[in-house]
C-alpha cells in the first residue's frame, strides 16, 4: 500500500494550470 506513490504519481499527474 504505497500511499505516498499513489499520492505523488497523483500529484505529478495533475497539470499545473
Amino acid at each position: 500500500m504505497d500511499l505516498f506513490y499513489y499520492c505523488q504519481q497523483v500529484f505529478l499527474n495533475t497539470p499545473l494550470k
